[in-house]
């Protein structure tokens, strides 16, 4: 993948870890830093872009937890994404940085329909559908476009918010991954979404079946990337006031367990023994859609092999293009 390919977008807050590790993402691709304009002056790298906005009051926001940074991170996402105009885009947090993003590029260059994300905090398919690794990830453009303007629009109360973006009941990392996963061009040739979308009374008529389309939507949009594999980095959660950082012999370690995509995709055989095992006797088109999904996984189990390189069958079973 070329350098002109690529836009890498730092969001949040001017915090000096990401500036100062621009030199490091200019190696990949353009860069783009997203902040507030009430942030402390800092010192312009002539060859970024900086697109300042007012930092918006989140007591008027629509859907989210008032004590939440999570709609402000996605109108300064918003802000920086819109600006790209390169086929992928990087999203990384201004409080972190990674020295070397070659992993993702070779997840994207394979993966291009999915969305790569970062084993920061992601969580199975099986455990919490769409709980992605939200720190960093990446995908086409046109894909992070579309998904942020839609949660802006939701959060800013342009259009009407569906129970699944609401937060309190979702997590913000469920609310991004299902709209990713939603505006993704791989999952738009999958004939459950749409009906999963438009239609809130099979969900709640059928929990059971809407869990496990869930988790096989989430499964089949998202690549995971270990992230001790991106050179030196910081790490922070912000909530639990931790941090990890490889110049001071610390390592990240999920401890949701998915620390990379063999963990992440191994959920399939998980997935596949609960649709196989499930009574589903309707005749309802959602159910009919889920033992149809519950034969092709079952392909997959034994067909495949649970050990071989996860990449290497994901291409073999049309899950990702070879």
């Amino acid at each position: 993948m070329s350098k002109e390919e690529l836009t890498i977008v730092i969001q949040g807050p001017i915090n000096e870890t990401s500036l100062s590790n621009i030199p490091n993402y200019k190696k990949f691709g353009k860069v783009i830093v997203s902040y507030w304009d009430t942030d402390e002056v800092f010192e312009k790298d002539p060859d970024v872009t900086y697109i300042s906005n007012p930092l918006p009051p989140r007591e008027e926001a629509h859907g989210i937890l008032k004590d939440s940074t999570f709609y402000w991170a996605v109108c300064s996402t918003h802000y920086g994404v819109q600006a790209s105009t390169t086929k992928y885009t990087i999203k990384v947090r201004s409080d972190e940085y990674f020295t070397d993003l070659n992993p993702f590029l070779d997840a994207l260059s394979k993966t291009e329909d999915f969305v790569v994300c970062g084993s920061i905090f992601c969580r199975s398919g099986f455990e919490k559908p769409y709980h992605m690794g939200d720190h960093i990830f990446a995908c086409k453009t046109t894909t992070m476009k579309s998904t942020y303007q839609e949660l802006y629009d939701f959060q800013n109360g342009h259009k009407k918010i569906p129970d699944w973006a609401r937060q309190g009941p979702n997590s913000a990392e469920s609310i991004l991954g299902r709209a990713l996963a939603n505006h993704g061009d791989l999952i738009k040739k999958d004939k459950g979404v749409e009906f999963l979308n438009k239609n809130e009374f099979a969900r709640k008529a059928y929990p059971a079946a809407a869990m496990m389309i869930d988790a096989h939507v989430y499964l089949m949009s998202f690549f995971v990337v270990d992230v001790n594999s991106l050179g030196d980095y910081k790490i922070r959660w912000a909530y639990a006031n931790l941090s990890w950082e490889t110049l001071k012999g610390e390592k990240f370690i999920n401890h949701h367990g998915i620390n990379c995509d063999n963990d992440f995709s191994s959920y399939y055989q998980t997935l596949a023994d609960w649709f196989a095992s499930s009574a589903l006797d309707s005749n309802h088109p959602f159910c009919i859609y889920t033992k149809e999904v519950a034969e092709q996984l079952s392909k997959i189990k034994v067909a495949s092999g649970w050990n071989q390189d996860v990449l290497e069958w994901k291409q073999r079973f049309g899950i990702v293009g070879a």
